[in-house]
């Protein structure tokens, strides 16, 4: 609703890959990474301590199936297997 009164957002806690598109949200910002940076770090600690098979948990909202889809993403290019997931 902002966005239709060109009022700049920003957000000191939302991650979610979504708010990243410019043409959907043009006037949004963050203060934090989104999902996508987080997870290559997580996969990068995961391929550092040799493991291979995980089983991520997370929320079944936006939110969570964001960061699901951004660490299957990584996990493939990484090597790492996933269990199953888990809400």
């Amino acid at each position: 609703l902002l966005s239709v009164f060109n009022v700049t957002q920003v957000s000191g806690t939302v991650s979610i890959d979504l708010l990243s598109d410019v043409a959907l949200f043009g006037d949004f910002f963050r203060t934090v990474p989104p999902d996508r940076f987080t997870t290559q770090v997580i996969g990068s600690v995961m391929q550092y301590f040799n493991w291979s098979l995980v089983t991520p948990l997370f929320t079944n909202d936006a939110y969570g199936l964001s960061g699901l889809n951004a660490f299957v993403n990584v996990a493939k290019e990484k090597g790492i297997l996933i269990t199953c997931n888990r809400v």
